[in-house]
C-alpha cells in the first residue's frame, strides 16, 4: 500500500482550549503517570509554538477552524476539521485530500480549505486518513473507506445534521476513490460528486499500457489492483463533475476521461496534477456546479 499512500511527516496538533479548571483525570498505573509527566514537560515548547503560530499571517483564518476527532467502525481515531461559513451555508462540502498531503497542507496552502468555504459559501469538512497527521492506525484502502464514512456520519447525524442532498463530496487524486466509494455505499445519495485529477486505479497509473494493461479499459480491474475508482464510478447515481489537467504527467488525462463516462460535465484544463486547484477555471466551474 506504500505505492499509493505516502503520509507526510506530521506537522500539526490539536489542543483543547478553555478546559474547566476542576477537570480531573484518573490515572491508572505507574506507566500512565510517567506518560503524563513527560507530556507536561512538552507544554512550554507547545506554548512557544502557539505564540509563533498566532504571529503568522494566516493565524486569524485558522482560528475559525473547528477541530474534532471521530472514531471509525475499525476502531481508529481520525482527525477532522470544520470550516464554517458566515450566514446560511449553501451546502456542506466533504473534502478528501491527495495521497501525499495532510490537513496542515490544506489549511495553510494557497488556495486552501478556508478559501474554499468562503468562495463557495459552504461549510467545509475535511479529515486525515488513518496514518496521516494525528489520525491513528495505518494507511490502507479499507481504513480510508471507514474514515470517510465516519466523517460523513458526523455531518449527517451529529454536527451539522444536514440531509444527504445538502452534502457535496469533493475528492482530489486518491481522495476521489474515497468520495466515489462513499457515494456508492450510502442509502441516500449526496447532492453531487466532484473529482479532481482522479486516478482510474493504482495499477493503471503504474503500468499504463504495459503488461496486462495494454488495453486498460477493455477489461475488469486486476484482482491485485487497489483504489479502483473506474470500477465503482458506474454505481454513482448523482451529478458528477470531473476536472483534470491536460498537462498532468502523474495521473494522465486519459484516466479522467475514462472515469467521467457518467459525469455531469467534464472539464479539461491546461494544468498538471499538483496545480489543478490553483486554476481559476477550477474554482469557477465548481461554483457553477454547486449552484
Amino acid at each position: 500500500m506504500k505505492i499509493a499512500l505516502w503520509p507526510p511527516p506530521n506537522e500539526y496538533f490539536f489542543y483543547v482550549d478553555n478546559v474547566p479548571p476542576r477537570e480531573r483525570k484518573e490515572i491508572e498505573g505507574h506507566a500512565e503517570a510517567i506518560e503524563i509527566a513527560e507530556r507536561k514537560k512538552k507544554i512550554p515548547k507547545i506554548l512557544r509554538v502557539l505564540e509563533m503560530i498566532r504571529g503568522h499571517p494566516c493565524a486569524d483564518d485558522i482560528e475559525d477552524v473547528e477541530a474534532f476527532i471521530v472514531r471509525t467502525r475499525r476502531n481508529n481515531y481520525v482527525a477532522c476539521v470544520r470550516i464554517p461559513v458566515s450566514g446560511i451555508p449553501r451546502y456542506s462540502i466533504l473534502y478528501s485530500h491527495p495521497n501525499a498531503s495532510d490537513l496542515s497542507d490544506h489549511l495553510v496552502g494557497v488556495p486552501n480549505l478556508i478559501d474554499m468555504a468562503r468562495f463557495h459559501k459552504c461549510d467545509v469538512y475535511s479529515y486525515d486518513y488513518c496514518g496521516y497527521g494525528i489520525s491513528s492506525g495505518y494507511a490502507s484502502e479499507s481504513n480510508m473507506k471507514a474514515d470517510i464514512r465516519a466523517v460523513y456520519d458526523v455531518i449527517f447525524f451529529t454536527c451539522a445534521k444536514r440531509n444527504p442532498d445538502q452534502i457535496v463530496l469533493i475528492g482530489y487524486s486518491i481522495g476521489c476513490f474515497a468520495s466515489v466509494d462513499l457515494a456508492c455505499s450510502i442509502t441516500r445519495p449526496p447532492a453531487g460528486l466532484i473529482l479532481q485529477s482522479p486516478p482510474a486505479s493504482v495499477l493503471r497509473v503504474l503500468l499504463w499500457e504495459r503488461a496486462c494493461f495494454k488495453k486498460p479499459f477493455e477489461r475488469q480491474s486486476c484482482c491485485a489492483d487497489r483504489f479502483c475508482t473506474y470500477d465503482k464510478i458506474a454505481g454513482v447515481r448523482v451529478p458528477i463533475l470531473v476536472i483534470h489537467g491536460e498537462d498532468d504527467r502523474t495521473v494522465p488525462l486519459v484516466h479522467g476521461k475514462a472515469v467521467c463516462q457518467k459525469a455531469a460535465a467534464p472539464l479539461w484544463l491546461r494544468a498538471s496534477h499538483d496545480n489543478v486547484e490553483n486554476c481559476r477555471e477550477t474554482w469557477l466551474r465548481i461554483r457553477k456546479f454547486i449552484k
